[in-house]
């Protein structure tokens, strides 16, 4: 929050390109500071894996959002909800490899549609 509180008072580029290589160094050891992210061709955390496989297979509604659903393992956890009897939707402006196993496909951007998913649902379950 003060990072982005410091960049909304910069108004040059070059000034706020410096502050955010600032933020981007570990303020101990001035190390580039890693993203909490996975990126493409690194593992993801097995536990992790392995908590959303169980989860998956314990949904009843499972949302598929923008993605290819080529990537594993993650392209796989659609299929242990699918197998376990939950209803899949997925929000993307293309078709994926997991298309033909949705119950509900909505060819529109995560932005636009899902508001109103997440509205329809609401009404659906109070």
């Amino acid at each position: 929050a003060q990072f982005l509180s410091e960049l909304e008072g910069l108004r040059e580029r070059r000034k706020w390109i410096k502050k955010a290589r600032e933020f981007a160094r570990c303020p101990s050891c001035g190390a580039w500071s890693r993203p909490d992210v996975v990126f493409f061709g690194e593992s993801l955390d097995r536990d992790d894996v392995y908590q959303a496989m169980e989860l998956a297979r314990s949904s009843d509604l499972f949302l598929i959002l923008g993605t290819s659903g080529v990537v594993q393992p993650a392209s796989l956890i659609p299929k242990y909800a699918k197998d376990a009897g939950a209803k899949l939707v997925e929000i993307n402006p293309e078709p994926t490899a997991l298309s033909s196993l949705c119950d509900l496909v909505i060819r529109d951007t995560i932005a636009k549609a899902l508001p109103q998913v997440l509205a329809n649902t609401e009404k659906m379950t109070s």
